[in-house]
């Protein structure tokens, strides 16, 4: 959960993302339908783990995902709890 390893991207009119000079590793990648700032949180986001979707990068290779979004309703309900 350090914070520098944190990236934020946006996806396309068709849902894409691209995440070039990713290093190699394990990674989490969560859809968030609102850019909500808790983010960067450690506390925020280990609520929605179980959301994320678990991704090995290899060196040189890519990667296709399909994620499960995270509403901003969903968001704002487990804030309020």
């Amino acid at each position: 959960w350090r914070r520098d390893l944190l990236r934020v991207m946006w996806a396309d009119n068709a849902g894409n993302f691209h995440c070039p000079s990713l290093a190699p590793g394990e990674y989490l990648v969560f859809a968030l339908e609102d850019n909500n700032t808790n983010l960067w949180s450690a506390e925020y986001r280990e609520m929605f783990e179980s959301r994320a979707v678990s991704v090995t990068v290899q060196a040189s290779g890519k990667k296709s995902v399909e994620l499960k979004l995270i509403t901003a309703e969903e968001m704002d309900e487990m804030l309020s709890r």
